[in-house]
């Protein structure tokens, strides 16, 4: 299984296909085998872990706005790579 920090990466590399947020990406990857059902469950958590559990919102960003998804995916993979 790849590390997370990869599937973050194949998250970012296929944002085009995000049609409302990460969680409905996560989905499509899985439609379209590019992460196995394991990996579903590895972004899932760690989506669930890094976002504020807090918010009021459905999404967490406005629904289907990219540029903060990609800026936000960009930082993970900086974070992850730095704690090497």
């Amino acid at each position: 299984m790849r590390t997370t920090k990869e599937l973050l990466e194949v998250m970012l590399k296929n944002i085009c296909y995000m049609e409302y947020g990460l969680c409905g990406l996560i989905g499509v990857l899985l439609r379209h085998r590019k992460i196995t059902i394991s990996e579903v469950d590895v972004l899932n958590k760690y989506l669930s872990d890094e976002l504020d559990p807090d918010s009021d919102y459905r999404y967490y960003w406005v629904e289907g706005a990219k540029q903060p998804r990609i800026d936000w995916l960009k930082q993970q993979i900086e974070k992850l790579e730095q704690t090497k």
